[in-house]
């Protein structure tokens, strides 16, 4: 089917997504308003609410949906429950939290997505086959395909759906997707001028896919990895405040062991980044890529230290604790991160945030509690 206005297409999604993002930062800042006068019970209320929109926005549509979902959960791990040195978390607290965690609903493959994009883009196309030439305005730069009547050739529009097609097919097989990259390899090495000047099927097709899909082509791992490595890590900090209330010190060198019971009936899924080997595999077993900053047996007194760090490479279960000076230097590290331009650390406050490599010298000797 072809819309009435298919140059809209798009224009339709932004109201939902913009409206998604509105409410999710009004969430976040009401939790931490609450935060703030004390009121921690409903602002864990509000950091569980993001997570379920986060889950629901990314499940109901197309790529850019999906991330936006991702970014609300991401906003969710930063609200810092425990940031309150006044009503400090209880017990309670902690443990309804992590079973609020246990009962998000699934995440949704990216993979779901990106089908549900195929037919956005494959209707989107058919209505610039039918003659809309102006159908990929809202799309924005200087994007353009030949007009009707400036093409010298027609164009097989079923030669053009099927190189498309076998994109999307493509993007669909496990990692390291050959075929898929071999297609965005193939485009990328024509030139911008001679896919200004195409009217072959098949080129037309490749100037759709480098425009609309071959950029998504990392992300669709890469976001939804850093996703689950922040929730691992706020699964870590909750467990180890909760070891902290009732035992009245941080865990010792195996914190990792000691803070299982605290992480439901599968504690090993949470001890490994997906952006690395995972711990079935079995050279791996007892291993984490976290490690937990040494600073004694209490917790830090500013909410904002960093207590968790992701490590280059995995380390045994059982020496997973790295003083301050090796915290900083792989925090430091432009090489082996997990995450592109950073990592993923857990606060003392309880909240998870990416940290950029290029985060100024001063603010993260700051976050290691270092004057």
């Amino acid at each position: 089917m072809v819309l009435e206005k298919p140059q809209n297409l798009i224009a339709i999604l932004l109201p939902d997504i913009q409206q998604a993002r509105t409410t999710a930062r009004l969430f976040s800042a009401r939790a931490c308003y609450r935060i703030a006068q004390g009121n921690i019970d409903d602002a864990i209320e509000d950091k569980l609410t993001l997570y379920r929109l986060g889950r629901h926005v990314a499940s109901s549509g197309p790529l850019v949906q999906y991330f936006v979902g991702i970014a609300i959960e991401g906003m969710a791990a930063t609200v810092p429950v425990g940031s309150n040195s006044s009503r400090p978390l209880t017990a309670k607290q902690i443990q309804r939290l992590l079973a609020g965690l246990d009962a998000l609903p699934p995440r949704t493959s990216p993979l779901q997505a990106c089908e549900w994009e195929r037919y956005v883009v494959l209707d989107v196309v058919q209505s610039y086959a039918t003659g809309n030439n102006d159908v990929f305005a809202t799309i924005g730069g200087d994007f353009k395909l030949p007009t009707q009547a400036s093409r010298s050739a027609p164009i097989d529009w079923n030669v053009a759906f099927r190189r498309m097609n076998e994109a999307y097919d493509a993007l669909q097989e496990p990692p390291p997707r050959a075929k898929f990259q071999a297609i965005r390899d193939a485009v990328a090495k024509k030139e911008p001028s001679a896919q200004a000047d195409a009217t072959n099927s098949n080129s037309i097709a490749d100037m759709l896919l480098a425009r609309l899909l071959l950029p998504a082509g990392d992300a669709i791992d890469a976001g939804p990895r850093r996703s689950e490595c922040s929730e691992n890590l706020q699964r870590l900090a909750l467990a180890i405040s909760l070891y902290h209330v009732e035992n009245g010190k941080l865990p010792d060198k195996d914190w990792a062991v000691q803070i299982e019971k605290y992480l439901g009936n599968n504690p090993e899924q949470w001890f490994s980044c997906p952006s690395k080997p995972s711990l079935k595999n079995a050279s791996l077993e007892r291993k984490t890529t976290y490690a937990l900053v040494q600073y004694g047996n209490t917790l830090p007194k500013d909410a904002d230290t960093i207590l968790l760090i992701e490590l280059a490479e995995p380390v045994p279960l059982d020496w997973a604790v790295v003083p301050v000076d090796m915290a900083m230097k792989e925090l430091r590290r432009t090489d082996k991160h997990s995450h592109l331009n950073g990592m993923n650390v857990g606060y003392r406050s309880g909240a998870v945030r990416f940290l950029s490599q290029m985060i100024n010298e001063a603010e993260l000797r700051r976050q290691m509690g270092q004057k």
